[in-house]
């Protein structure tokens, strides 16, 4: 099946090649340049230039300009290289011993003499900051070296990613959305389109001995950086040579080398963590053809804890008595068939992750490079999920497998003596499964109200049976086509290609299709007694959804010297973005809605003007000043395009039943669903389409257009010396267009307000249950024939400023160093909603309309962070390195226990903070309110006691700094020759080995609900609450210390 689908899209290759084109983002960007003169300064035109790396055969050759300067760009990795000067007449000059990095630009003037004396040789000293001028103020990259150093947990280098001083959680960068960070490895694509983030689904996205250097990218206004709204994340593997060089490591953790208590005092269960592999290179043909291969493996025996009630405390976090817990699982058992096992406390879970890395490099001849690569990741995850509720029994849990791979062939070609051009070609392949034990029964909600033994009244939600989208498989295939050229003319170089990225996605999304119960209590759960039942039933018997989407641009650059201290550079590229599957037509949606549900966009406003400017201030490459601004397109999760060809109200039917409306609810005839399926209730088949319920919708609107991120910096960076650099580095950006889900079926006026705070209500209040406040959006519909219609949009918006104070030493010649930076952030944006379902977009918190977007912080903004790391080589072949990052926690928001708005989310509406000083307040919410208070964490105290009296804000609190400090200890034993045997000793979470009590967080996470609905008042139009007193306490934790030890062997 596979080879078919790709068959079919190397087919519509052919078409695809016509339309507008896209760019890839380049891979290596090392250049060298220079001028060619005599000894008087005057230049010698035509002058021949070759570079040559020494330990491959490769090299390169131009000739100088009319004014004695030359260009040679897009240089492979590595070295040492050497650059010859020669003119006829004059001696030639040589220069050796240089190796070029990521984002290098190196300049060599040479003076040759008159006369045909013997070649003169100059040594080049080891590399300095000056290398990277051209990136000062845009990006941060780590070298082989750092790589091979810094302790990493679980060897994936997207995690190396938060050393960059603009890093924040997720892959967000600056704090913009994860969907608007690129990855990319050797310049193609490695980021999953689908939902955002790396495309391995496991702890490897590549495995970190095929790495030769990686870069995060932030304000890079280089036209061939692309699809990066926020930045991107750039990987360039490693390459043989023409001495065979290879390894072979081990790193294990096991409990005996971590803390013994976790930082709430459990006692912490065995688990183990080997990671393994080797790697191997060299020449098979000397000069000419080159190997290499890599192999990474990780074993894990891992705890995980599950609705632990072990202690009061957990009790209270959970928001449920154990007896009660006890209770629901037993009527379960009892009455819903569910076997017997266990659903609480400690679980181990096994997993596993492989990575497999080839590469050869072949020179054709002096003017053609040929490379090949091949990378695969895979990953066995069990127990790996979690319910839809905080609550969910075991059955309800997932396990996921992925699986990726990646093929990627590049010629290099220099056409010309001042020409330059590569042509990539990439297929890449993507698989992720999420199992569920129980297959796709419907699910099943339990309201419990319970009261802890210190007298606190407590109320959470219990899930058993399925799950709302597992099981799950996502599949994508990619092929990549791509151009570069490099064209140097006089004093201009030139830029220009295109590239174009057809995705073919087949999905099988069951959410919702299982069905949902609802239990309004305990009582109602054991007299079988269900409120409402809610299911997407597929009319259609292929479940998978299959479409196309198109990635496609052209870009072009100039760069200049408009004075000799001056580097300018200007460039345009035009990106277009296109659906190619057109959803079905559904006539009823655009006859009661007003839009159509067959919209297959193309965005074709995508043009992105850049330019920056670097001045050398007065010509001594001491003081650096760079500015630069310009456009750049990022891309929405393209999990929205499935749901809107399955969601036209054809493909799917929606049953929503409630009993407050009179409907009769179906049976929870649980044990005959776990026998078959097809038990499930669901729309009788058959059911001729103007007979069916209700459908839910998705559509996106006809003039919808991809996020544009408009960003600008201003930085200046003082080299002290060759070794020694600081720097500042001024940042704004804004995006519009960001995109939202609206529901185009709520109405447009609330039916009434209700105080404290004049909240809308969209349902009328004689349709509220009285017994516990809870609301139907049913009754909030514009149009009684559809259910949800949700409409995607890019009404969203974000802007950011920021500041980078950052500094670097070289310390000495064999990799010793130090670098650190600070960086304040704040980003605030109207929506922080990544992906992908329209339920995680109605989580947005509100005050009013779900409609009315408004400002606040975003999910993403960390506000201040501080990173410092350094590599320090001691006596006796000892090497220590240090990493600490500091950064400040997420914020959140307060909430509702509740939809008491009627719009269909019970996660999005901002609770009114009660002032327990205000007479008006009634007593219970009164003595709530200062118990909570007082038993709250200081930001949470705070915030509760200076907001006292108002609607709480969207993200009004932040949670406590993070801080994670890093070492590692590395003994090497030189052998024979270049062999050597490292042993290294990693501690992670070193703070908490120093000091039990550091080296944690009271981390609240996501947003918290201040207020629990109880009831209703119908004569009054009021909601009656209870305090959740609990609001403000969270326990201490996060991961304890742990030692990893290490061997590695190396020739």
């Amino acid at each position: 099946m596979r080879q078919r689908t790709f068959a079919g899209a190397a087919a519509a290759l052919a078409v695809i090649l016509l339309l507008p084109l896209s760019v890839l983002a380049q891979a290596t960007d090392a250049t060298v340049d220079g001028t060619v003169t005599n000894q008087a300064g005057a230049p010698l035109p035509a002058a021949a230039v070759q570079v040559r790396n020494l330990s491959t055969g490769f090299s390169a050759r131009v000739a100088a300009d009319a004014n004695g300067n030359f260009v040679i760009r897009q240089l492979p990795l590595g070295g040492p290289y050497e650059i010859v000067a020669s003119a006829l007449g004059f001696t030639p000059e040589r220069r050796t011993g240089f190796e070029l990095n990521l984002g290098d630009r190196i300049s060599f003037d040479f003076r040759l003499g008159e006369g045909l004396d013997e070649l003169a040789e100059i040594l080049v000293e080891a590399e300095d900051v000056q290398t990277r001028i051209e990136r000062f103020g845009a990006s941060r990259a780590l070298s082989r070296g750092e790589i091979a150093r810094l302790p990493t947990p679980d060897r994936n280098f997207t995690n190396l990613a938060a050393l960059s001083p603009q890093m924040g959680p997720a892959l967000s960068i600056g704090g913009s959305r994860r969907m608007s960070t690129n990855v990319t490895v050797d310049g193609a694509n490695a980021r999953r389109s689908l939902t955002g983030g790396d495309i391995a689904g496991g702890p490897f996205t590549l495995s970190m001995e095929a790495i030769r250097e990686f870069e995060v990218s932030t304000n890079n206004y280089d036209v061939t950086q692309g699809r990066q709204g926020g930045g991107g994340i750039n990987a360039v593997t490693r390459a043989g040579s023409n001495v065979f060089t290879g390894s072979a490591f081990t790193y294990h953790r096991n409990n005996s080398l971590r803390a013994s208590q976790d930082f709430q005092g459990r006692d912490l269960a065995d688990f183990t963590t080997t990671q393994w592999g080797f790697s191997l290179g060299g020449p098979l043909i000397r000069d000419r053809l080159h190997f290499f291969t890599a192999f990474d493996r990780q074993d894990q025996t891992i705890p995980r804890f599950i609705n632990d009630l072990s202690t009061p405390g957990q009790e209270q976090q959970l928001r449920i008595s154990r007896e009660n817990f006890d209770r629901v699982i037993r009527v379960v058992e009892q009455q819903y068939g569910m076997p017997s096992m266990r659903h609480a406390g400690e679980f181990t879970r096994n997993t596993g992750a492989n990575a497999v890395f080839a590469r050869l490099d072949y020179q054709i001849n002096p003017n053609h490079t040929l490379t090949f690569r091949n990378n695969y990741t895979d990953w066995t995850n069990p127990i790996a999920g979690s319910g839809d509720q905080t609550l969910s029994l075991m059955e309800s849990i997932w396990n996921f497998t992925s699986r990726e791979n990646s093929s990627l062939l590049s010629l290099r070609s220099s056409l010309g003596t001042n020409f330059t051009n590569e042509l990539k070609l990439q297929y890449q392949y993507g698989s992720r499964e999420f199992e569920l034990p129980v297959g796709k029964i419907p699910r099943a909600f339990v309201r419990v109200d319970s009261t802890l033994d210190d007298g606190t009244p407590v109320t959470t939600n219990v899930q058993f049976g399925g799950h709302r989208w597992a099981p799950e498989v996502n599949e994508e295939q990619y092929i990549q086509i791509a151009n570069t050229s490099w064209w140097y003319r006089g004093d201009y170089s030139f830029v220009f290609g295109f590239d174009v990225m057809p995705m073919y996605m087949k999905n099988w999304i069951s959410n919702e299709q299982g069905g949902l119960f609802r239990f309004d209590s305990l009582d109602d759960l054991e007299q079988r007694q269900p409120s409402s039942y809610f299911r997407q039933h597929v009319l259609n018997p292929d479940p998978f959804q299959r479409y196309w989407v198109l990635d496609s641009g052209i870009f072009g650059q100039v760069e200049f010297q408009p004075h000799q201290d001056l580097r300018a550079q200007v460039g345009l590229r035009w990106d277009v973005t296109s659906f190619l599957t057109r959803p079905d037509y559904n006539p009823l949606v655009e006859r009661e809605l007003g839009f159509r549900t067959d919209v297959a966009p193309t965005d074709y406003t995508g043009f992105q003007p850049r330019a920056q400017l670097t001045w050398d201030v007065g010509g001594r490459t001491r003081d650096i000043v760079r500015v630069g601004g310009g456009a750049f397109k990022s891309h929405p999760p393209y999990f929205i395009h499935m749901n809107n060809t399955l969601n036209t109200g054809l493909q799917v039917g929606t049953l929503n039943l409630d009993r407050r409306r009179g409907d009769e609810i179906p049976d929870p005839d649980f044990e005959a669903f776990r026998r078959d399926t097809s038990n499930n209730p669901g729309i009788p088949a058959g059911t001729p389409l103007e007979n069916l319920p209700p459908p839910f919708i998705h559509g996106i609107r006809d003039d919808y257009r991809l996020p544009t991120t408009w960003k600008a910096n201003a930085s200046y960076n003082r080299l002290w010396s060759n070794r020694l650099r600081t720097g500042v580095n001024l940042l704004y950006s804004r995006t519009v267009n960001n995109y939202h889900y609206f529901d185009a079926n709520l109405r447009a006026e609330p039916f009434f307000t209700t105080d404290p705070d004049n909240r809308p209500v969209w349902v009328p209040s004689e349709t509220i249950d009285p017994r516990n406040g809870r609301t139907s959006m049913i009754f909030s519909r514009r149009s009684d024939r559809i259910d949800h219609a949700m409409v995607f949009n890019n009404e969203g918006s974000l802007r950011q400023l920021g500041a980078i104070l950052e500094a670097e030493w070289q310390l000495t010649d064999d990799g010793g160093s130090i670098s650190g930076s600070y960086t304040w952030n704040r980003t605030e944006d109207t929506t922080s909603f990544n992906c992908c379902q329209w339920t995680t977009a109605l989580h947005n918190p509100i005050t009013r309309d779900p409609r009315r977007l408004e400002w606040a912080p975003s999910d993403n903004d960390f506000n201040h962070k501080v990173v410092l790391s350094g590599i320090a080589p001691l006596p006796a072949g000892f090497t220590l390195t240090t990493t600490y990052i500091g950064q400040s926690g997420r914020p959140f928001s307060l909430l509702v226990s509740g939809d008491i708005d009627g719009t269909g989310s019970s996660n999005n509406d901002l609770a009114f903070i009660f002032d327990p000083n205000d007479p008006a307040t009634p007593a219970h919410l009164a003595e709530g309110m200062r118990n909570a208070i007082d038993r709250a964490r200081p930001n949470v105290a705070r915030y509760l006691r200076e907001n006292a009296g108002t609607r709480a804000t969207r993200n009004g609190i932040r949670n406590e700094f993070i801080h994670t400090l890093n070492s590692r200890l590395e003994k090497r034993f030189t052998l024979q020759d270049t062999r050597s045997v490292d042993l290294t000793l990693d501690v992670y979470n070193l703070l908490n080995l120093l000091n039990s009590d550091w080296g944690g967080v009271h981390n609240f996470g996501g947003n918290r609900r201040l207020l629990q609905v109880t009831g209703f008042d119908p004569e009054e139009g009021q909601f009656q609450y209870r305090i959740n007193e609990a609001v403000g306490e969270v326990p201490l934790t996060g991961d304890v210390y742990q030692i990893q030890l290490g061997l590695r062997v190396s020739f």
